[in-house]
């Protein structure tokens, strides 16, 4: 026996147990994608994860996990029950599924290569994504000078505006003199402030063509009345997120009704109410 702080603690060679490492992506296989890195644990990592404490092959009642839980959460003598609550409202909290919903075709995703999506340009500028951080085309390497940033699907709303300009001033902090030019239609862009080095044009775009030869896109849209071409270097697509199937599952079970299939996270507090009056979404801003 050993005394530590004056508990006695049984010497096993293998307490504690080491823990488990997060798996990441192969450094070769993360080359010119949007691959997530870091891949998660597996159920099996997880649950040996989970077991790790004192790394007890069995319960012996030998009260160490006791002694070593400062917080008192451990009771030898609990049982099972059956407990009901009686609460105000449920809020359900569904997490992100980060693929975007369908994109019309007329748009050009997935066939043209300088055409991304909100979630790959996000990728595009973060420090550990396929590029560290450069802020380059995917057909060639070459850094734009003019990125087109604009809506897809027609039920959205002022948070896909939001997160453009976020991502387009961000841009531009790592791009000199980079041109980002904002096509939405809803009133969202009147609103912005004209101190920014944005172009917000409060416009209706109808679809994405490719010059053959540079691999430029270009944009078909109506502004004022008019229908009108603009040629630009990359073109970026704000779309919404599936709703996750497990939340789906979910709403199921209990008899909701949901309004749309796709959804925006939001900043602020709004719940969104379902079919049933006191069971609400959070952390999402469904639409319709």
């Amino acid at each position: 026996m050993a005394e530590e702080r004056r508990r006695y603690v049984i010497e096993f060679r293998d307490v504690p147990t080491e823990r488990q490492g997060i798996p990441e992506l192969a450094v070769e296989e993360r080359r010119g994608n949007f691959k997530e890195v870091e891949l998660g644990f597996t159920e099996e990592m997880a649950m040996r994860e989970a077991r790790r404490c004192l790394s007890c092959r069995r319960c012996l009642g030998c009260g160490l996990c006791l002694a070593e839980c400062h917080t008192k959460a451990i009771d030898f003598e609990q049982a099972d029950q059956d407990v009901e609550l009686v609460v105000d409202s449920i809020i359900l909290t569904p997490g992100a599924e980060r693929s975007p919903s369908p994109i019309p075709k007329e748009f050009g995703y997935g066939k043209y290569p300088n055409v991304v999506t909100g979630t790959e340009f996000e990728r595009i500028l973060s420090d550990n994504g396929p590029y560290g951080g450069l802020v380059i085309r995917p057909y060639d390497g070459e850094i734009p000078r003019r990125i087109a940033f604009l809506e897809c699907l027609d039920h959205q709303d002022g948070h896909s505006l939001s997160y453009a300009v976020k991502e387009a001033l961000i841009a531009q902090k790592k791009v000199e003199d980079l041109e980002a030019h904002l096509f939405f239609s809803n009133s969202g862009v009147d609103g912005l402030g004209k101190e920014s080095k944005l172009s917000l044009r409060r416009a209706k775009v109808a679809g994405i063509k490719e010059i053959e030869g540079n691999k430029n896109v270009v944009i078909e849209f109506s502004e004022d009345g008019q229908t009108r071409e603009e040629e630009f270097e990359m073109a970026v697509l704000s779309a919404g997120f599936d709703l996750p199937s497990d939340i789906e599952e979910l709403n199921r079970k209990l008899g909701l009704e949901i309004k749309g299939r796709s959804f925006w996270e939001t900043d602020d507090t709004s719940l969104i109410e379902t079919s049933k009056a006191g069971v609400l979404l959070a952390g999402y801003a469904l639409i319709d």
